[in-house]
């Protein structure tokens, strides 16, 4: 949240999807106190959250509809668990610590998180497609987390994002993303002009509009 401190200012009002008991779209409020929150998650998790100071909890599906806000987040949710196969480097795990409760989706799988990695490309394009709905033309973005693949690259997490890729694939029928295949989604979902915040992570801020 802090490499995005300034995205956040000028929105009005923010819905977090998949933002499990409403952790990080409160942190973001108390941060940024003129936003309205609110927090998406299934019927079953939101209502054991416990009340936030300008959060709303709606429990829903994210693939039938999203509330209507100045911006979407879908934030990057894993768990210790998902990279225990993978041997992975204790700073790199302490990387990837997150709040979000390992939730059971609609298909009964368990996965980590209502974020756009879970599902292939088809998937995505729908629920960008109610994202699209949520968002106004003028004024409204997505705001994500997310893994951007980097094939040539060379940095600390690139292993770690080809681990996360593989485990996708096979855990879950999702995949991480390339720019390229960013690009697709987002135009096919209507969001035809995206931004790329690299930041010192393993994951990326992708920003989203719909014009």
């Amino acid at each position: 949240m802090d490499a995005y401190k300034d995205g956040f200012m000028r929105m009005g009002s923010l819905v977090d999807v998949g933002g499990g008991t409403g952790d990080t779209v409160a942190k973001i409020v108390r941060s940024y106190p003129h936003n309205k929150g609110i927090n998406l998650d299934q019927p079953r998790i939101v209502a054991a959250a416990p009340a936030h100071g300008g959060v709303c909890h709606v429990g829903g599906d994210m693939f039938e509809a999203i509330p209507s806000a100045n911006a979407v987040f879908m934030n990057v949710s894993v768990t210790w668990c998902l990279f225990s196969k993978f041997n992975l480097r204790h700073d790199v795990l302490e990387s990837l610590s997150s709040s979000r409760p390992l939730m059971v989706a609609r298909y009964g799988r368990p996965l980590y998180g209502w974020i756009l990695h879970d599902w292939n490309d088809e998937d995505c394009v729908r629920i960008l497609k109610n994202c699209r709905k949520a968002v106004s033309e003028k004024n409204g973005k997505v705001i994500m987390a997310d893994i951007v693949l980097q094939p040539e690259g060379n940095s600390l997490f690139d292993d770690t994002r080809i681990a996360c890729d593989l485990f996708m694939i096979t855990q879950t029928g999702g995949k991480e993303r390339t720019e390229p295949e960013w690009k697709k989604i987002l135009e096919e979902g209507g969001f035809p002009r995206f931004n790329i915040i690299q930041i010192p992570s393993l994951v990326s801020i992708i920003e989203a509009f719909p014009v």
